[in-house]
Parts: structure tokens; sequence; C-alpha cells
């Protein structure tokens, strides 16, 4: 699936990957259906040896979450093991523009395969 419509994905790879240091482009969306806050900053540099874990870490903080508050992240309908590193759900996952879409929620089960329904671009 590609996100034309959402970023002007050219203008942004290259302004991204400008810096040189082989970061992962990464995009996080909200599931509709959470009772998660909306995330303020979408798109991420992720470098290649950070693990899923850690990058929900970063997440976390960013949304300021209360401690114990569950947050899961899901690449096309798939939740990735917190141990993966980055790079390789990059490689697995990415789309033609380039670009990683990841989904949050606070819920571990993602019944929905419809991008349409539930509001999350990512699956």
């Amino acid at each position: 699936m590609v996100h034309a419509d959402r970023w002007d994905s050219r203008a942004t790879c290259q302004e991204m990957t400008g810096s040189g240091y082989g970061a992962q482009k990464v995009v996080v969306e909200r599931y509709s259906n959470t009772d998660l806050p909306e995330i303020e900053k979408k798109k991420y540099l992720v470098p290649r040896d950070m693990s899923v874990g850690q990058f929900i870490h970063i997440l976390s903080c960013r949304l300021r979450l209360a401690p114990g508050k569950a947050l899961f992240v899901f690449v096309n309908s798939t939740l990735p093991q917190t141990s993966s590193l980055m790079e390789s759900v990059y490689k697995t996952f990415k789309e033609e523009d380039g670009f990683l879409y990841m989904c949050y929620s606070s819920e571990k089960t993602f019944g929905c395969g419809n991008s349409q329904t539930c509001g999350c671009t990512s699956l």
C-alpha cells in the first residue's frame, strides 16, 4: 500500500535520508479504537540497531503514559517481537515509499484487517 495521499513521500524521504545516518524511516499512527492519545510527532528516524522494545519505550515517553499503561505497536496487523531490531522489521515491512508504517494501541489484540474501518493506514 502506498501512502502518497498522506505525505509527499519523495520529498520527505530525501529530507530524512540527507542526514547520512542510515536510520530507518518510520511513521507511527494511532489505532482509531484505542483510548491512547494522539501522538504529536508521527515521523521518526530510528537507528538500525534499536530494538522494537526500545522504540516502544520512546513512544511511551512521548505519549506521557502512566506507569503500567500498556502500549503495543503493530505492522501490517502483526505484533513484532520487542527483541526484534527495527532494521529487521523495516526490511520485512517497509512500503514502496521507503517508510515503515506502524500503528499503536493499548490493546494487544488487533482484530481488524481493514484500514478503511479501523482508521490506521498501516494495515
